[in-house]
Formats: structure tokens, sequence, C-alpha cells
């Protein structure tokens, strides 16, 4: 799969983020890391020479990280403190001599519409305007916006680390230090005063930075989410931090250790725009900037990889299309005439009635019928292969996690393995499979195959069918125990005796555990006692999964039975068969096997990746 990394080279914190694209509208955090390089230690107007080397150092760290995980393309941002800097320009070269890392400069307005794009992710907007303040060192950045988008965005020097080195001096803060501060953002932010004014503002959403204090005082489990508290609960806060020494804040468990210095100016600043606002609670969004550059990268790159798929296709797949195409012509008209040569001869010996004459005109015609006929049929069993031997050098060449794609047109998922998934209790009187596919997803093994699977009925003694569609078997290279199926609920009906076996060998239902609504929804999930759900139905697998569904309106069924993996994708009709009457010359043909073949394996990636 494509990686991508955001580096946001921030006044004070310097933010690596490497993703990848979750299938869904989304992204699978790889790996974060932050570095505290505290560019403004000893002022704004320049980076000293101690601060100059923890960015440099954090920049090739960065660089290395970016060569570990294969990452395909990445952005390194420059802000306030860089956009201020005197020497802001030689950092950045230094920066692109030493890590090979380009650093871009971007504008306090573009920094603004990043945020709103990362917030505006994780936080849902409203008809009423909401008021964004992402707090950074060198300056802050407030957005107003709802359902309609940005409303209004201005970024102001006010950063904590302006108002750290200028106002606070005193341990703990002074109250003349309080009051100047106060009056000197009066003066900073009266344009933010008219548009609170101006769009009547009732809440307030802090952008990840600071405010993941709030977070991890709050005592948040989960990090990843967005939460509120109240004006209460933040006065509490408030009165703790501010009124305490260096050291007593050093000494606060849940206080970043990193944070203790210029937490209370900047928790002097929340409470102010609170104040301004006259907002009841703040909502903690742990998406800001860096994941709203991530997401649009994603986004693009989704572009990008449907225009290669495209180019391709246009490339490589549609010059075979044409030239089996043409050939599917000539067969047919050929067929076509000696089919017409053929009636002309039986008429012609209805009128002269010598049976001899016709039997040597029209013999030579039926044997070249019949060998059209195998022509045909050549046609038929070749085209697949041919086509899915691209499909699979596009995906060799393109993934980078997928190595060693091989296809047998022949060979399929024996009976035995199928039988053992426990998805289906099914005496498979009747297994067929073609099409089969072996390779590696990182370090797992797999093979995937299409199946139609049926079993004699015992009320109308006749074939019906058990599963039909791609199915897919890998095996994860550790000992792991436990056991989760993932059936339809749609489907429940048909998969009554399967359920009722893998409850005798010891699951339950455990549709409690899935969070997700939407893939609760679609999915009962069962589970033996010994397993813990969540960490192997990770939620960007759900996401994806059900993106799938949704999109492609195909039934999926999965099963992990200790170290092996099942799924099964549903499909009505042989995928990729080719037609004889019409057309071949067709993208969506080739695109539908193209996304069931990587939605499988896709969850085999999910799985590698995050155990």
């Amino acid at each position: 799969m494509y990686r991508y990394a955001v580096i946001d080279l921030g006044t004070n914190t310097f933010h690596l983020l490497i993703a990848e694209d979750d299938g869904a509208d989304g992204f699978r955090e790889i790996y974060r890391e932050r570095r505290f390089v505290k560019l403004a230690a000893k002022g704004i107007d320049s980076i000293c020479p101690e601060a100059f080397e923890r960015g440099l150092e954090a920049m090739k760290s960065f660089r290395e990280k970016l060569d570990e995980f294969d990452v395909v393309t990445h952005m390194a941002l420059g802000t306030a403190a860089l956009r201020t800097a005197s020497n802001g320009e030689e950092f950045i070269q230094r920066v692109k001599q030493e890590s090979n890392l380009k650093i871009q400069l971007i504008s306090g307005s573009r920094e603004a519409r990043l945020i709103y794009a990362g917030v505006n992710y994780m936080v849902p907007t409203r008809d009423e305007p909401d008021l964004i303040m992402d707090i950074g060192g060198g300056s802050v950045e407030f957005i107003v916006i709802n359902k309609s988008g940005i409303l209004w965005a201005q970024s102001f020097p006010v950063g904590i680390a302006v108002l750290f080195h200028n106002f606070h001096k005193s341990d703990p803060i002074s109250m003349e230090e309080r009051e100047v501060l106060h009056q000197f953002l009066e003066e900073q932010l009266q344009p933010l005063a008219k548009a609170i004014e101006q769009y009547q503002i009732k809440r307030l959403i802090g952008a990840a930075g600071s405010f993941d204090v709030l977070q991890q005082l709050s005592f948040q489990e989960d990090s990843s989410k967005s939460f509120t508290i109240s004006i209460d609960q933040f006065k509490a806060f408030f009165q703790t931090i501010v009124s305490a020494t260096f050291n007593e804040r050093l000494e606060m468990d849940n206080l970043p250790k990193k944070r203790v210095d210029m937490i209370v100016v900047a928790f002097l600043l929340m409470r102010y725009i609170l104040k301004l606002t006259g907002a009841a609670e703040i909502v903690f969004s742990p998406y800001s900037m860096k994941e709203g550059v991530l997401l649009q990268m994603i986004n693009a790159g989704k572009k990008q990889r449907e225009g290669e798929f495209r180019i391709y296709y246009n490339h490589s797949i549609y010059p075979e299309l044409l030239r089996m195409e043409n050939s599917r012509k000539r067969l047919l008209n050929l067929l076509f005439l000696s089919g017409t040569l053929l009636v002309i001869l039986i008429i012609l010996d209805i009128y002269i009635n010598i049976f001899l004459l016709t039997l040597l005109l029209t013999l030579p015609v039926g044997v070249y019928i019949f060998y059209l006929g195998s022509r045909i049929r050549r046609f038929v069993l070749t085209f697949k292969p041919r086509i899915v031997d691209l499909i699979l050098h596009f995906m060799n060449e393109q993934l980078v996690n997928y190595q060693e794609l091989k296809y047998d047109s022949k060979n399929f998922i024996d009976k035995g393995r199928f039988m053992s998934s426990g998805i289906f209790s099914s005496g498979a009187d009747y297994y067929k499979g073609e099409d089969y596919i072996t390779g590696k997803i990182g370090e797992m093994d797999f093979e995937l195959c299409e199946l139609d699977v049926r079993e004699v009925s015992p009320v109308s003694n006749k074939l019906q069918t058990t599963f039909k569609g791609v199915f897919l078997h890998a095996i994860f290279n550790e000992e792991t125990e436990g056991k989760i199926i993932l059936w339809p609920r749609k489907k429940r009906q048909f998969l009554t005796r399967a359920i009722k076996n893998f409850t005798w060998l010891g699951g339950h239902n455990v549709d409690h555990e899935i969070l997700n609504e939407s893939f609760r929804e679609k999915f009962m999930v069962y589970a033996t006692e010994d397993t813990h759900v969540v960490s192997i139905l990770s939620d960007p697998m759900q996401e994806a999964i059900v993106h799938f569904i949704e999109k492609n309106k195909k039934d999926v069924y999965i099963s992990f039975i200790n170290k092996e993996i099942f799924a099964g994708i549903s499909s009505e009709k042989d995928i990729l068969e080719p037609r004889i009457l019409r057309s071949n010359l067709s993208f969506p043909l080739i695109k539908e096997f193209y996304d069931d073949i990587e939605m499988a394996l896709r969850i085999v990636q999910d799985f590698d990746q995050t155990h």
C-alpha cells in the first residue's frame, strides 16, 4: 500500500505522522513521533544555535523513519517560527542539504485551511458557527466554520512561545503579568472579537497542540477521539495549572513534562477566548493541520492511483483487450457467414433434392463451424489469464506491500481448507474453483481463487448455492490463538447451522464489543472466550469493509481461526468472464475484478500491519 508522511515544523514541536489509506475516507496510522525542538527558546525573531541543532537532528531522524517505513509521498511544512526567524531560510537550506527534505513555508491562511480539513474530519460541523482555535508556538490560528465551510479565518502572532517570553517572568505567574498579557491579547485580537460578535460564536473547538493537555488532565483513555469538557471542568484545571509553580507542575503526573513551561500562558489564552465567546464548552479535536494535510494527500493519492491504473489500463490492458476484441469479432463474423452458408445449402437441398451433393457441400462447412467453436472456446479459456496476469503485474509493481503474485487459471483452494474456515456449514456436494492467485502480503502468505460451492437442498433435493465469489486464505507467521467469525446480518436465516456449530465449539455473540455502528448493523460477530476482538478487528479495517460493501453491494464473510485468516466476497456472476456476443472493452469490468482482489488482500494486510 501507498504510505504518506507529513512533517509539521512548529515553533515548539516538530511532528512526524506516517499513515496509509484505510480504504474508506480516512487513514490508518503507521507511526507518529514528536520532538520538542523549541525553535523559539530564546525568542521568535531568531533560532538560537542550540535550537538550530535540535531541529536539524530531528529532521535527520525523521528522514531515517521515512526510509524505514517505505514512504512514497511526504510533505514538510514550515509555519510561524520559520516564517518569522531571521535565519529561518538558512535552517531550511541546511535541512535540505543534510537530510534531503524540502520544507515548504506556508502562509497563515493556508495553515488555517489545513487545520479546518483535519478538524472537520473529526468534529462534525453544525448549522451554527463554531470557532476553531489552533495554538502554536509562534502564532495562533482562528477559523470560524459551519456546515457551509470556512466563514472567516486569520492567523495572529500570539503563540505561546511569544506570550511566554514576553509575559511569564515570575514563578508562579503574577497577577500583574496576567493583566499585561490580557491587555496585549485585547490589542492583538480585535479582528477576532469583531468576527465573534458578527457570527455569534457559542462553541470553541480546540485543535490538538496545547489542547491535548486537557485530554490528559481529563484522563481520556482514547487520545484518537474527540471529546467535550464543560466550562466548569476547564475552570478547575485552569486554577490548578496557573496557580502552580514550575516545580509543582513538574510533579503533576498527568501533565506532559515538555509542556510544563508554556502551559500557563496557553491556559490564560484559552480562558481569554472562552470569555470572549461566552462558550459553555470546549470540543477537543485530536486532528489538526498535519492530519488535514495527510487527508488531502491521501485523497489526491487515490485520484492519482486511479489515474495510474487507468493509464496502465490504456497502455497495457486495453491494447490486449482490443486485440482479443478484434479476434472475437472475426470469430463471430466467420461463424455468422458459415451459418448463413449452411442454411443456404440446406435450402438448396430442399429445392434440388440431391442429398449426396448437399452432404458433400455441407460437410466442410459443418467441420469449419466445429473448428470455429473450438477457437471460441480457446478464446474464452485464454481471455482471463491474459488480463489477470496484466492486473497482477500492476499490483506487483505499484503496491509496496504485495510480493510474488502468481496466477494459475485451473488451480483452486481445496475443499477441506474452505470447510475449516467455519464460515459455512455445508456438505459442499458441488465444489468447483478456478483462477488461483498466490503471493505474500508483508510477511504473510496467502492464496485466493473464485469458488462455486453448492449443496443438495433437503427440501427440493436440488443444488442450492452455499457460496459463490472470491475466497481468500492466509496464514499469520506467528502463533496466534482465538477464533472470530463475521457473518452478514442480512444472511442470518441461511447461516443458522453454521452459527450453531460455532456456538457448540465455544463461540458466542460479541456484537457489543463493536463500536462502529455501521459495521454492527451489517455484521453478526461471534468469537471464542479467549479472543480479544477489538485488537483483531481494528477500526480502520471495519471502516474499509463497510466502505467496500456500500460501494460494491457485495456480501463479505470473514473468519480468524487461530493463525489462519479466511475471507469470502460474494459475486453472483463469474468475475472477468469474457462475453462472446458483446464487447469486452470495458474499464469497469476490469476495475471490478481489481477492487475485489484488493479488498480481500486489504483484510490480510491490515492484520499483518496491526499485529
